[in-house]
C-alpha cells in the first residue's frame, strides 16, 4: 500500500516496529542488501507481523532515472507488486516508456492501468511526498534504515541489523 508519507508500506501496520529504509538501484550496498538480506528480513520480520516496513526510493539528481524509477515503483505498489518491483528495478537502471511497459508485463500488471498511473497528477504528488520524506528525515545516503525513529546509515551485518530490530522489540 502507499502510505500518506508517500513510502510504500509492507507488513502490518499493527507491528510494535516500524522501519523505513530508503535505498537507491544504483548503490551497490542498497543491491547488496536486497540480493543478501531483503528477503530474510522480510520473511523473519515483515511476514512475522514484527516490524512494519516502509520502503521508499531516495531521489539522487546524478540519476536522471530517479524519477522514472519512483513512479514504477509507486504504481506497481498500488497493484501490490512494490517489493518484486524494488528488487526488478536493480536489474532495469534506465526507465523509459517501453521499459517501463516490459516491467509492468513481467510484473504482471494491467499495461494500461500501469500506463495511466505513470501519467497521473497523483503519481507525482506521491513522488513529491516520497521525497519530502527523505528530506525530512535527513536522508541524503543509501542505504538509511530508520527503525522507531532511530537513523542508522550504510549497509550493516544481518546479524547487527537482527540485535537492532530485536532490541527494538524488547522497548
Amino acid at each position: 500500500q502507499i502510505l500518506e508519507n508517500g513510502l510504500v508500506g509492507v507488513g502490518s501496520t499493527a507491528a510494535t516496529v516500524e522501519v523505513m529504509l530508503f535505498t537507491h538501484q544504483s548503490c551497490a550496498y542498497c543491491r547488496t542488501f536486497k540480493d543478501e538480506q531483503l528477503s530474510r528480513f522480510v520473511q523473519e520480520f515483515v511476514e512475522t507481523g514484527k516490524v512494519h516496513l516502509q520502503l521508499g526510493l531516495l531521489n539522487i539528481k546524478k540519476y536522471p532515472q530517479s524519477t522514472a524509477q519512483e513512479k514504477v515503483f509507486i504504481c506497481a505498489a498500488q497493484s501490490g507488486k512494490g517489493l518484486q518491483t524494488h528488487k526488478a528495478l536493480f536489474s532495469q537502471q534506465v526507465l523509459d516508456g517501453a521499459q517501463s511497459a516490459v516491467l509492468a508485463k513481467t510484473l504482471g500488471l494491467d499495461a494500461k492501468l500501469f500506463s495511466a498511473c505513470l501519467e497521473s497528477p497523483e503519481t507525482q504528488t506521491l513522488v513529491a511526498q516520497m521525497e519530502r520524506t527523505a528530506m525530512e528525515m535527513d536522508v541524503t545516503l543509501v542505504p538509511t534504515f530508520i527503525i522507531n525513529g532511530e537513523k542508522h546509515v550504510g549497509l550493516m551485518d544481518y546479524a547487527d541489523l537482527e540485535g537492532l530490530l530485536n532490541n527494538a522489540l524488547t522497548q
